[in-house]
């Protein structure tokens, strides 16, 4: 049976989730942080790393979730076919899972074109659906969402 490692994390009272793969660093984004005042607040500044700069996007902002937290964490996402590094501001990370496939529900048509799949029921969200994102689709949606600003 084939098995994908994700990282579940929360936006707002939301949770959602990534292939663990696409997911180099998780930081703390105090200090580390240089805010930038444009895009509508879905850009929430730039930060360096490993001496590249990062754009780091406000998740909240960008999928129109009420996070009180303010995006504290960021996930430093790379795909393999992306050139650059991006961040993602974020709630708070709530644990890495081993799934097999079969236990992700496909994306439908209504599913935003973000969405890759949807999983219910896990350990300890027990009750709580989480979105399986694509982060290519995610990146397309939320630079054309910074476009439209």
């Amino acid at each position: 049976m084939e098995r994908l490692k994700i990282l579940i994390f929360r936006i707002g009272d939301r949770h959602f989730a990534l292939p663990s793969k696409s997911v180099k660093e998780i930081l703390d984004s105090s200090g580390s942080l240089k805010p930038v005042f444009y895009g509508g607040g879905a850009l929430k500044g730039m930060m360096n790393f490993g001496g590249e700069v990062v754009s780091v996007l406000n998740a909240s902002v960008i999928l129109d979730i009420t996070d009180n937290a303010g995006g504290p964490m960021i996930l430093v996402c790379k795909e393999r076919d992306m050139e650059k590094v991006v961040g993602i501001a974020i709630s708070e990370v709530r644990e890495m899972q081993l799934l097999q496939i079969s236990g992700i529900n496909p994306s439908v048509e209504t599913d935003p074109p973000y969405v890759s799949g949807l999983i219910g029921e896990t350990d300890e969200n027990s009750g709580k659906v989480v979105t399986l994102l694509d982060l290519n689709r995610f990146l397309d949606f939320a630079f054309t969402k910074i476009d439209r600003l």
